[in-house]
This record gives C-alpha cells, sequence and structure tokens, in this order.
C-alpha cells in the first residue's frame, strides 16, 4: 500500500547507508521499520488491549485497523509528512 515513489526512496536510503535491500522483520524493526503487515496488526492488537487513549499512526493505517481501535474506544491521528499527502489520504 505504500506508493512506490517512497519504497524507492527508502531503497536508495538502505544503499547509501551500505544496508542490505532485503531485511529480515527483526533487522527492520531494529530501525524502526514496521515489519509485514500481519507483524504490524500484531502489534496493534496488543496496542489496543493496553487501552490507551490515542494511537498515531504513520505511513498509513487501513480502515479494519481505524475501526478496530474505534471500537475499542481509541481515538486515531494519521500522521502525514506534508499537505499533499494529507491530500491524497483524505481522497
Amino acid at each position: 500500500m505504500v506508493p512506490k515513489e517512497y519504497r524507492d526512496f527508502v531503497d536508495r536510503i538502505k544503499e547509501e547507508l551500505g544496508l542490505p535491500k532485503e531485511m529480515s522483520r527483526w533487522e527492520g524493526l531494529a530501525l524502526g521499520l514496521g515489519g509485514t503487515h500481519e507483524f504490524q496488526m500484531k502489534q496493534l492488537d496488543a496496542a489496543i488491549k493496553t487501552k490507551p487513549a490515542i494511537i498515531a499512526a504513520g505511513l498509513g493505517i487501513t480502515r479494519e485497523a481505524v475501526d478496530e481501535c474505534h471500537a475499542a474506544g481509541i481515538k486515531v491521528i494519521s500522521l502525514v509528512g506534508n499537505v499533499r499527502t494529507l491530500a491524497v489520504r483524505l481522497h
């Protein structure tokens, strides 16, 4: 779901830093990356169980995930880097 231009940007940064183009889930997590969709959903489930007032999501969040948060009484904040990204998300 991440646009190709963003993936290409990350690939360029990995190359500049000498990081492997493909990384295991654990290597990615050590670098602050979210891992697979399945792993992200497990993280979200764990977060929902702690009953935070707000969950902030960067790089997008699915409607299903937002609905799960709302059903648990949790507000969702979507982080965006610029107005263009916000406009695309609202479209």
